[in-house]
């Protein structure tokens, strides 16, 4: 065994070597820009908010590694200056860098090539969360939020990913078996000391089919092309597998007469961690789920996350935990849409203290805003939420004025594999034929069915908060603040589609643009502190240490 012996070079600071901008503040071509450079310019924004941040563990993680780079701050105040642009690419900042006046004032001259900015994109990706909680901490110390209440909703957007060419099992085991063919074949071709990296190929199976002469047009032209095409194709496979596993145990789970002939599944192979489905286009392509989590009394984003989902369900108690992460606290109140507002939901927001305002599920509130019973309405089909729940004997009354009996007791599977225990009710039968309401309540001759979750009192609690005046004007802030922030995202930072793969650079990727939006709040809140009073209630809070 090798023993590691410490000694004191190890125990030496690692030198940070950064590269010096040609212009200084002094520089007559810099002091040229300056002047032209109008007092709201955008780029003067980007300079505050990058001075406000804290960039000492992004400064450090350049320390000792790599040939000297340009300074952390410079290269971020790039990045930042361009998405609030609307320019989502490396390679168009990089372009931008050489001949904007705005962009040299920034950078002090400096051009960063392209490769810089794609690595510094990928460097800062850990970083972003503390950076964005060390600035809504300070926000939250000197009263500007209090990250109290919250606006929720999420938006699909599309995968850099093409959405022309998305496989099926069968064509994607075809390919993995070429692209097996191919590897082995360069692993055998390539010198000792130029070899790619370690493949996890089991070479004995892949010996029985020899690379495809010649090589097929999708396939890539170069060794370690093809490598890094592998890697996703056989991603690709084993997500496809995992989903049709899936949904094979949710189908064993019906009975014969429920199941039904289900299409093919299929999978990106170019970025096999995006989920198939519809955009807010309605167009079918690889995409992501975007949440944002919006402060009511403040244009603060609290909370972000990225999520390889088609849907939104499910996604209430991961943001609640991620706006805690970033904020220190957990929002008192929580305005959704309908798609939050199910029993897996209300019980995680119950356990967190949480109240939830949203549209509930099923059905319309059994009495209108001046209190007229929905029942009695012509022609209009009685709903569950029309029957009244008598907890006292533990059954439903019927709008007829019929109690229900408890038929049987069953588990309902939800998402997430959940189990939730469901009563089932019904109106004995002959009551339901002689009833005056029964076209309108039911068609089965053996009485209406009401199914009852263990959870239907946070659904009833809910009903009742958004039928109340209260309710209601609270739930109009939700349009007025979240809309907004995906409109502003959309229409002026670009991001009608994610530009990079993965959904590790498409969460760093919405972090930026989180970045520049909260910091910009920032110093909108610093300006209105300076210009307030001295004795008013903002100046006599002093913000955290650093």
């Amino acid at each position: 065994a090798m023993v590691c012996m410490s000694s004191p070079s190890r125990d030496r600071p690692k030198p940070l070597r950064l590269i010096s901008p040609p212009w200084t503040d002094d520089s007559p071509r810099r002091l040229e820009i300056d002047a032209a450079l109008p007092a709201d310019d955008p780029a003067r924004r980007v300079a505050e908010v990058v001075a406000a941040l804290d960039l000492a563990r992004l400064v450090a993680s350049y320390a000792g590694v790599g040939s000297p780079a340009y300074p952390p701050e410079i290269l971020l105040r790039v990045v930042l200056f361009e998405i609030l642009r609307g320019r989502l690419s490396p390679g168009r900042w990089a372009a931008d860098c050489s001949r904007d006046d705005a962009l040299k004032w920034l950078t002090f001259g400096a051009a960063p090539s392209r490769s810089c900015l794609f690595r510094f994109r990928d460097r800062i990706a850990p970083h972003l969360d503390a950076l964005l909680a060390s600035a809504l901490h300070t926000a939250r110390a000197r009263g500007w939020t209090t990250a109290g209440r919250i606006a929720l909703d999420g938006t699909f957007t599309g995968s850099y990913a093409s959405r022309h060419k998305p496989m099926k099992a069968k064509g994607l085991d075809e390919r993995c078996r070429q692209l097996d063919a191919a590897v082995t074949a360069d692993l055998a071709a390539a010198p000792a000391d130029h070899s790619p990296p370690a493949s996890p190929l089991d070479s004995a199976t892949a010996a029985d089919h020899s690379p495809p002469q010649p090589p097929p047009a999708w396939m890539a032209t170069t060794p370690g092309g093809r490598f890094r095409q592998r890697r996703l194709y056989h991603q690709a496979r084993a997500r496809l597998g995992d989903r049709q596993r899936a949904r094979d145990a949710q189908a064993s789970r019906r009975s014969r007469a429920q199941r039904r002939k289900a299409r093919p599944l299929k999978a990106s192979p170019t970025d096999p961690e995006a989920v198939l489905g519809l955009d807010k286009t309605k167009v079918f392509r690889p995409l992501f789920d975007i949440q944002l989590a919006r402060d009511l009394d403040s244009n603060f984003i609290l909370g972000y996350e990225v999520f390889a989902a088609a849907t939104d369900v499910g996604l209430l108690a991961p943001m609640l935990d991620r706006t805690e992460a970033l904020t220190g606290v957990t929002p008192e109140v929580v305005l959704a849409d309908g798609t939050y507002a199910n029993v897996i939901e209300l019980e995680a927001c119950r356990e967190r203290a949480v109240t939830l305002y949203a549209p509930p599920q099923g059905g319309e509130a059994a009495t209108k805003a001046d209190g007229r019973s929905a029942a009695s309405e012509p022609g209009r089909k009685i709903t569950k939420a029309e029957f009244t729940w008598l907890a006292e004997s533990k059954t439903y009354r019927c709008p007829a004025g019929h109690e229900l009996r408890l038929e049987r007791r069953g588990v309902q599977r939800r998402f997430g594999g959940r189990e939730l225990v469901e009563l089932q009710y019904r109106c004995p039968g002959e009551l339901c034929r002689a009833c005056s309401l029964a076209a309108r309540c039911t068609r089965s001759p053996q009485g209406r069915i009401i199914k009852r979750s263990e959870h239907d009192d946070l659904l009833e609690d809910l009903r009742r908060r958004m039928a109340s005046p209260e309710g209601r004007e609270l739930y109009k802030l939700r349009s007025r603040t979240i809309e907004r922030e995906f409109a502003d995202l959309k229409c002026h930072r670009g991001l009608r589609q994610f530009s990079v793969f993965g959904l590790a650079r498409s969460r760093a990727q919405v972090g930026l643009l989180i970045l520049i939006h909260n910091g910009l709040e920032f110093l909108k809140a610093l300006r209105r502190t300076a210009e307030a009073p001295a004795d008013g209630p903002q100046a006599a809070q002093p913000p955290p240490a650093a």
